[in-house]
């Protein structure tokens, strides 16, 4: 679409973008890789065989396998080498295993040209016996090429407009796309359900078939619609481009279970040595059906074009019978799915030592394997998780990162009022989440939780998408399009912020704790959850925000929203993989059962011996879903909640617990509240972070956003500070922490505490130098001159730093400390930090516009910047940050 509505320069330029992107991301990752030597070359290994062979053609193949050459694994030279077992077929390529009078009596000196290994032998009719599969997949090929030539020049002969909006023709390629990921979320679901009531499984073999099949189903399907379309152009009727949906869903099926299934069957059954070459194989086909399609067009061309007639494809297709032509492929993919067949039946899948011994194991063991105690979680369930807060996230940045800037030049808002309005919002979505874990924990639970936020979230966004229109049609803001706008905000805020308490945690249930492969894999969870959050900001930071600006408001919010209903899906599909944990009850009636109980035996003394102290056993506690937790000594007064008195106790059980509560439900309210100083810096710590959306914008807003010939919107920095955290993540892995544990603390890690430390420390950093860049820039203006905004990547890469040791440990810390019961409500604590965080800058930019325009003077952060002092309200907030740095050492000592 960018292509043919705005510039190719800028299409391609994406695209480019993304090869830059990989480079990049490849590099980064060279630490984690792991390598595998190359084994020789795999081609002069095929030679070998086959001059060897030829060599002793006159020999007969000895009946004993055993007789013929083989080496052993552990003295091979060729690297990733693993002993194939001899098999009965091309039996005339044994020949160059065998021994003869002339060879040396071990083999290990006569040259390879005239002895080869078993494992050679089989090497080399691994390749032949996929031979007959892979001719089947050019001819596949040359059918599925047709998505990018003939599907195109189909739809280019349609009509193309959808409502007032044309769909470039090229474009459905993206719906195929799409289509691909619903026929995985299908295979995985659904379809995999169904085969495995009826026993039955799908090979590698079976998919292709499958996918060949509907090859053959989705060109009959375009020749249908092609055959439509030239009656509707003899009627005089162009039909609509959305005809081609259907061929391009089923195309997507197709590719799901041919292409990912040939891969799959060519590196699994190729040789071990061989993996790359295999593959590249596989893909060769790919190549040479792109190829065959071309000489099959031309041919057809030339063949129908007899007799001085258009031919079958002629350059204005209405004027041909492109359906002929789809009709006629469809019958050679029928042929080549009979071939397929007959090829598939007489394949003989390959079986090693591993392969055999495995099979051995599994049937000795039969159904026991999937009962065994460590079998590891589906692993589904976490990845869709993953891809929904990519989604979330770019959806969610896609408001917030330029809702200052929309507030301004589109409701027309002054500086002041759109600071504040958005840090409200920001706050609002912030201290929903509260709202949400009280639910999530004591009625809902995570799945209804998240569902239900999901669809106040979608129509949220709906709203927000129709408030750029409402404006459009007037050149004066009225209420009615705010009232729009307005509504749809905080319907975002609140559906926003019951995902935020049940997704981050739920993700977390889908591990069980007393798996050790699943108490493994939980830690990097949180990392690529923090990931998945700044792929989303980078998306947003980046496409969307350039889009609001120099395309269309409307699309730029139909994108986001666009993304939850993709979210939305994804989830419900989902559904039959997650692991759900109900709700153990209200945490708030816990707690609040603890202070009503401790202020009941106010006058009474805390005993020495904690033992006196009320408990429930091992067995009420399971019950109701909650671990045991030791006593601890301080804050002893909210002990006298589990003192017994004579008249507490039925049994073992506590008549009324409103009067006793358990020594756990005593801790846990002392954990709460030992967290609660490290929260209070935390709100201090938000408030300044929450510039990043507001004054930081406002301030490269009056900068020189021109880059060369580029124009770079302001909010697109944000994606800068992405960039900067995914930065700041491999610095601190790769050299900050090794030096560190090495120099400073004798082998240990950085504690949660202490990292949480650096990033108040790194935020000061950071707003002193937006102060400082302020005062040079009211400089240069007052020198006739406006400074690049480019001087703003220096703090917004400090706050990168700053949110990598601030925010991610604090989630972390949050989580790692908070009671079984609690989950959702201490992750949504960390949260509702950000939130309070947001009113507090609200509340401070309010005050400083207040106190700062007394006496005619425009105050610090006036319409116009260049009349105010920015720079003094960041000096400002560099002392509170300071303030908040000594506080929070107080507090940790």
């Amino acid at each position: 679409w960018i292509q043919e509505d705005v510039s190719w320069a800028v299409g391609y330029g994406l695209s480019t973008l993304c090869i830059a992107a990989a480079l990049g991301c490849f590099l980064v990752g060279r630490a984690i890789y792991k390598l595998r030597e190359p084994g020789g070359s795999p081609l002069k290994r095929i030679l070998q065989v086959i001059v060897a062979s030829f060599r002793k053609a006159n020999l007969k193949a000895p009946v004993d396998a055993a007789s013929l050459y083989e080496v052993p694994d552990e003295i091979s030279n060729i690297q990733g080498k693993q002993t194939l077992p001899h098999t009965e077929d091309y039996k005339f390529l044994d020949k160059a295993a065998i021994i003869s009078d002339s060879d040396s009596e071990d083999g290990l000196n006569v040259s390879s040209w005239r002895l080869c290994t078993i494992t050679q032998v089989e090497e080399l009719k691994l390749l032949l016996r996929l031979f007959p599969i892979w001719l089947t997949s050019i001819v596949y090929s040359v059918a599925y090429a047709q998505m990018y030539t003939t599907f195109v020049e189909q739809g280019r002969a349609m009509d193309t407009k959808v409502g007032s909006f044309s769909v470039p023709p090229a474009s459905l390629y993206a719906f195929e796309v799409v289509s691909v990921m619903l026929w995985v979320l299908l295979c995985n679901t659904l379809i995999a359900d169904i085969l495995r009531n009826y026993s039955c499984r799908l090979s590698h073999l079976r998919r292709i078939g499958v996918g060949y099949f509907l090859m053959i189903l989705a060109l009959a399907i375009a020749a249908t619609v092609e055959g439509n379309r030239l009656k509707g152009v003899e009627n005089g009727n162009r039909i609509s481009i959305l005809w081609q949906l259907p061929q391009y869903f089923v195309l997507g099926g197709s590719e799901v279970f041919s292409y990912i299934a040939q891969l799959a069957l060519f590196y699994e059954q190729g040789p071990g040595t061989m993996r790359s070459m295999c593959t590249a194989i596989s893909l060769l086909a790919v190549s040479l059906g792109n190829y065959l399609s071309s000489v099959v067009i031309m041919l057809v061309r030339f063949a129908t074009k007899t007799g001085g007639g258009p031919g079958w494809i002629p350059d204005n297709l209405d004027e041909g019978h492109l359906d002929y032509f789809f009709w006629w492929l469809a019958g050679v993919c029928a042929v080549n799915f009979i071939s397929y067949l007959a090829c598939a039946r007489r394949f003989n899948l390959k079986e090693d030592e591993t392969s055999r011994d495995y099979k051995e194991e599994a049937s000795s063991k039969s159904y026991k394997v999937t009962q065994l105690p460590h079998k590891p979680s589906d692993w589904r369930a976490p990845a869709i998780i993953l891809g929904f807060e990519c989604l979330d996230s770019t959806a969610f940045n896609g408001i917030a990162t330029n809702l200052v800037v929309y507030l301004h030049t589109v409701l027309h808002g002054n500086n002041a009022s759109n600071a504040a309005n958005v840090t409200t919002w920001f706050g609002t979505s912030y201290f929903t989440p509260i709202l949400g874990a009280i639910i999530t924990d004591t009625y809902w639970g995570n799945y209804k939780t998240i569902f239900v936020s999901l669809v106040l979230y979608l129509l949220g966004m709906v709203l927000i998408t129709l408030s750029p229109f409402a404006a459009a049609a007037t050149s004066v803001t009225n209420g009615a399009q705010i009232l729009v706008f307005y509504s749809g905000l905080y319907l975002v805020a609140f559906g926003s912020g019951g995902l935020r308490s049940a997704l981050l945690p739920f993700g977390a249930d889908q591990f069980d704790d007393n798996n050790p492969l699943d108490r493994e894999k939980k830690g990097p969870f949180f990392s690529w959850f923090y990931v998945c959050m700044v792929f989303g900001s980078i998306t947003s930071g980046t496409i969307i925000v350039w889009i609001q600006e120099n395309i269309d408001w409307a699309l730029g919010f139909g994108i986001s929203t666009l993304c939850i209903a993709l979210a939305l899906g994804g989830f419900l599909l989902g559904t039959p993989t997650y692991r759900l944990l109900m709700p153990s009850g209200s945490p708030l009636k816990n707690i609040c059962q603890v202070v009503v109980a401790s202020l009941r035996k106010i006058n009474l003394e805390v005993p020495a011996d904690s033992s006196l102290l009320y408990e429930a056993n091992d067995e009420t506690l399971h019950n109701s879903k909650q671990s045991k937790l030791a006593h601890t000594d301080e804050l002893r007064f909210l002990d006298k909640a589990a003192i017994i008195n004579g008249s507490d106790l039925k049994g073992s059980n506590p008549k009324n617990s409103w009067k006793v509560c358990t020594v756990t439900q005593v801790e846990e309210l002392k954990i709460l509240l030992r967290l609660v100083p490290i929260w209070l810096t935390s709100i201090i710590y938000a408030a300044a972070y929450t510039q990043i959306n507001t004054t930081f914008i406002q301030q490269g807003s009056v900068m020189n956003t021109k880059i060369n010939s580029f124009f770079v919107p302001p909010a697109s920095l944000v994606s800068f500070e992405t960039v900067g955290v995914v930065a700041w993540v491999l610095l601190y892995n790769k050299y900050i922490s090794p030096i560190i544990r090495k120099q400073l603390l004798h082998g240990s890690e950085l504690s949660q505490l202490n990292r949480m430390g650096i990033g108040r420390f790194l935020i000061i950093i950071a707003m002193a130098i937006a102060a400082l860049v302020e005062t040079k820039r009211l400089d240069s203006v007052r020198n006739s001159e406006v400074i690049s905004i480019i001087w703003q990547l220096p703090q917004y890469f400090v706050l990168a730093g700053s949110e990598v040791f601030s925010f991610i440990t604090q989630l972390e810390f949050f989580y790692s400390q908070a009671p079984d019961s609690m989950k959702s409500i201490c992750t949504s604590f960390a949260l509702l930090a950000i939130s309070l965080g947001s009113y507090l800058s609200s509340l401070i930019v309010t005050i400083v516009a207040v106190t700062t325009t007394t006496g005619g003077r425009p105050g610090w952060i006036p319409d116009d910047l260049n009349d105010g002092r920015l720079d003094y309200y960041f000096w400002s907030l560099t002392a509170l940050c300071a303030f908040n740095f000594i506080y929070k050492r107080v507090c940790l000592a």
